[in-house]
């Protein structure tokens, strides 16, 4: 500021000029870094009741029908109506969910420790069953067989999103190392999964962007490739560059177009889904 005036009092026409913006700036420049103060919402006893009965609704899925029945891992869907029907079939992604789920429960009180712990650990022992390419999971299984559904196909957003599931879940389990000696072979059964899923047969090094997936009987890989920033992919993308298993030449890569929709300015996806906005918040 004080260099601004000095430019104004003695410089030429042109130092005057570029010391009033600088000065005009200040004011905006204060504006805009001012702390945000957030407005918070308490929430009542009876919505606190509501939201949990709407979350042990949820949970009910998972307990009902990650059985024996489909070796611990969750169908991807049931039907109510017009008949009642379950699609015994899984996915990399599905089964991460399913893994933070048990913990969400055991966070929220549903369960105990020692169900936490035998839920995961019968999962686990399906999962390591599961046929793999270089440590990543196929697209779909059967969850009455555990076979690999046709087109057989490695994902490269599934990956991500199960690599993902396991770190949270790894890490929402220290919190009960404690109350549960247990869980500390789990979480190096996790890490093992982790250790293992190899995420560079999906990348491509030329372009510095990840392809849609692979052939895991061929090994070719797709010709269409994740390259916007606003993707169900962002996640394994950020995985990727965070375990330095990419450089950070990667997460500049991806494509950052700006959209205009009346006064609504964001950033372009493919299809606009809520998948490829929120799914990668979630972790």
């Amino acid at each position: 500021m004080l260099v601004s005036l000095a430019l104004f009092m003695l410089g030429n026409p042109f130092h005057r000029l570029v010391a009033l913006i600088i000065l005009a700036d200040i004011p905006l420049t204060l504006l805009t870094s001012s702390k945000i103060r957030l407005k918070h919402t308490k929430v009542t006893e009876k919505q606190r009741e509501k939201l949990l009965s709407y979350a042990s609704s949820m949970w009910g899925f998972f307990e009902d029908l990650c059985t024996r029945e489909n070796n611990f891992l969750p169908p991807d869907n049931i039907q109510f109506s017009p008949v009642k029907a379950t699609a015994h079939r899984t996915s990399p992604t599905n089964i991460g969910l399913m893994l933070t789920s048990f913990l969400a429960a055991r966070d929220m009180g549903f369960i105990s420790n020692e169900e936490l712990c035998m839920r995961i650990t019968l999962s686990l022992n399906s999962v390591e069953k599961l046929e793999k390419y270089e440590g990543n999971l196929l697209n779909w299984y059967d969850t009455k067989t555990l076979q690999p559904l046709s087109p057989r196909f490695v994902s490269t957003v599934d990956s991500g999103n199960f690599l993902c599931a396991l770190v949270a879940l790894k890490e929402g389990l220290r919190e009960y190392l404690s109350e549960c000696p247990a869980l500390s072979n789990v979480i190096t059964r996790i890490e093992t999964l982790i250790a293992q899923t190899d995420l560079r047969p999906l990348f491509n090094q030329k372009r510095q962007l990840f392809h849609i997936g692979l052939d895991p009987d061929s090994g070719k890989k797709s010709n269409s490739y994740y390259d916007l920033y606003m993707s169900e992919a962002r996640i394994t993308s950020y995985f990727a560059v965070a375990n330095r298993i990419e450089s950070g030449k990667h997460w500049g890569a991806l494509g950052r177009i700006f959209v205009r929709q009346g006064r609504f300015t964001g950033l372009a996806s493919w299809t606009g889904t809520m998948f490829e906005y929120f799914m990668p918040n979630l972790f």
